[in-house]
């Protein structure tokens, strides 16, 4: 595959939409910490996104930064979160869907591909139930998946709560209809170490085109999948 960059996206524009989130939304120092991962998930991912996009998802959208971001250079972005957080000044091509990816009824909610591109960005630390049937949904829905998690080995230790998940991936539990989520959901609730992240991938049939770290420090994984 080439692995020349096909899609330019000015890093002073992210810093500029950052600002403007943040008087959005006011959560100044956030938006500053994640432009720490934001631009350095660009400037990998430009390597491998198509030139033209026809239709992308946002899984875990929050305020929109990647929302944004994709809809400079793609026909349709789909931003998905629990609860709509975008600003009133969204593009006119980013479509807000409304699914809680942290339950038993986020397949009914998320709008089914094809998708060309789907960032997952700082997400599956999240996620209280098992991730493997959104990821396995994903597979079959997404041609390239752009997904980060912090690397459990070289981040903070989980603050201590009964929803607290310290157990391998396969031993998490899977979502039932009538469950509760991440009660904090800005929290972390499960960290993945570096193997056991590529093993998740691999288990639900991606092949990992790149791997590498991201952010200040470089303590997140990033990995660039395409379905196996």
């Amino acid at each position: 595959m080439n692995t020349q960059a096909k899609v330019t996206i000015d890093l002073d524009f992210l810093q500029k939409t950052a600002r403007k989130l943040a008087e959005h939304c006011g959560h100044d120092e956030y938006h500053q910490l994640q432009l720490t991962w934001t631009e350095d998930v660009w400037k990998i991912a430009a390597k491998y996104l198509p030139e033209q996009i026809d239709r992308c998802m946002d899984l875990g959208a929050f305020t929109g930064i990647n929302s944004i971001a994709l809809s400079t250079f793609s026909k349709e972005v789909i931003a998905v979160d629990h609860q709509s957080y975008l600003p009133d000044w969204i593009p006119p091509n980013v479509h807000f869907c409304e699914a809680n990816v942290d339950s038993a009824e986020w397949e009914k909610q998320l709008i089914p591909g094809p998708y060309q591109v789907c960032f997952m960005i700082e997400i599956l630390e999240h996620l209280r139930w098992s991730p493997i049937p959104l990821l396995k949904w994903l597979n079959k829905h997404v041609h390239l998946l752009v997904i980060t998690t912090p690397d459990d080995e070289e981040w903070p230790a989980l603050e201590v709560h009964p929803w607290s998940q310290y157990t391998h991936y396969r031993y998490l539990p899977t979502a039932f209809p009538g469950c509760v989520g991440n009660p904090n959901p800005m929290f972390h609730v499960k960290q993945y170490k570096q193997h056991e992240f590529v093993e998740l991938l691999s288990e639900c049939n991606f092949r990992v085109l790149e791997l590498n770290r991201v952010g200040n420090g470089r303590h997140q994984l990033l990995a660039v999948c395409v379905p196996r």
